[in-house]
């Protein structure tokens, strides 16, 4: 089974959240790339996990450390200036929304 992350779908959907206020913060904007890098990442994880069509427990398991590797460095990543913006609050939201979608395939 092929699987692949839509960039350009998620791209859009995080920057049109980044934008709620009509800004984009750096850090703002490293989320976005670093979450983009990390969810392709995970695509990959899940795709060999699906390969045989099965996800065993050991699978399951390294997709949920990943899920939280990639909110904890979102969260990381918006609270390097020790504030932890309303748009950044979304973005990380999003981020979760994503990955619970990915998840259900």
């Amino acid at each position: 089974m092929k699987f692949s992350v839509r960039r350009r779908g998620i791209w859009d959907t995080l920057i049109k959240v980044a934008f709620l206020d009509g800004k984009l913060t750096r850090d703002e904007f490293n989320i976005i790339k670093n979450v983009l890098a990390d969810l392709i990442n995970y695509s990959s994880i899940l795709e060999e996990a699906l390969n045989d069509g099965i996800i065993d427990d050991l699978e399951k398991q390294k997709l949920q450390s990943q899920r939280e590797k990639v909110i904890d460095k979102a969260k990381l990543i918006a609270n390097k200036d020790y504030i932890i913006t309303e748009e950044e609050k979304k973005l990380i939201l999003t981020t979760k929304e994503i990955l619970q979608n990915m998840q259900k395939l």
